[in-house]
């Protein structure tokens, strides 16, 4: 259809060429030619870019794990991401696509890609653009703790509430890259354990973008602001491995984090 409106559109201009003085039209010829090569890169990107996730994408994802499932205009929904209470100014504008749900080595996992403009102080703000995946924890936090990575923020991460504090960690090089605020200081070190800090430098160190890990309710959330992940671009070759890499290592990631604090279970039966 977008092809047929184009090749109209430079019909017409080639009567008014015929028509008129060569210059202006020479001139209009151009701008034409521009708006048609626009409408048509648009069109056939478009075009290209849903083939690349049918064709491309949909396999990637059962190769990273076959219990995983994908669904490429759906993404998690705004109740899950605000029951994660990483965000806390106000939600103007809420997207995303390319959800990914299912179960990996026993653990319920979700992500999506997310696009969200917040309301700061007056004026909007790019909240998230990137993935945000959620993993249901075997049990239930009965407070709130959030880590915020240091490394490649414009601002320093403010303090959630006033009923928060300050965790200071013993570790040198976690306390060099996190920042972590909590309602309850005893319940954030039973999760913050040495396994699970190193997990959490690891992948920062893999995934260098703004992070943030809330242990919230009965589920761990993870953003990062990594931007775009699966869209493809006409420029890249569609074997680019950053593609996979990025996306299944912060699935496992996130399935690790769950495995790290299982570990700790028995600690966890004593609180």
């Amino acid at each position: 259809m977008m092809e047929a409106v184009v090749l109209v559109f430079l019909f017409v201009i080639s009567l008014q060429v015929t028509k008129s003085g060569f210059l202006f039209n020479s001139v209009f010829l151009a701008f034409g030619l521009i708006i048609a090569y626009g409408l048509t890169k648009q069109q056939l990107t478009k075009k290209y870019a849903n083939n690349f996730k049918t064709n491309v994408v949909t396999p990637l994802i059962t190769f990273i794990d076959k219990n995983l499932h994908y669904r490429k205009d759906k993404y998690v929904n705004i109740e899950t991401f605000l029951a994660s209470k990483i965000e806390t100014e106000k939600i103007e504008s809420y997207r995303g696509d390319d959800f990914i749900y299912g179960n990996i080595d026993g653990v319920n996992i979700k992500l999506s890609e997310l696009i969200i403009t917040v309301e700061h102080n007056g004026e909007s703000d790019l909240g998230l653009w990137g993935l945000f995946i959620v993993a249901e924890f075997p049990k239930h936090f009965k407070y709130h703790t959030i880590i915020y990575s240091k490394k490649g923020r414009l601002m320093a991460p403010r303090m959630p509430g006033n009923h928060y504090e300050v965790i200071k960690m013993d570790s040198p090089a976690f306390a060099d890259n996190f920042t972590v605020y909590a309602t309850d200081q005893i319940e954030a070190r039973y999760i913050l354990s040495p396994t699970l800090m190193e997990r959490l430098i690891e992948y920062h160190e893999a995934m260098p973008y703004p992070m943030t890990v809330s242990f919230c309710g009965g589920n761990i959330y993870i953003s990062t602001d990594c931007g775009e992940v699966l869209e493809p671009s006409l420029q890249k070759s569609l074997l680019d491995s950053s593609i996979a890499k990025s996306y299944a290592y912060s699935l496992h990631f996130a399935v690790s984090v769950v495995e790290a604090l299982k570990l700790d279970l028995k600690l966890w039966s004593k609180y």
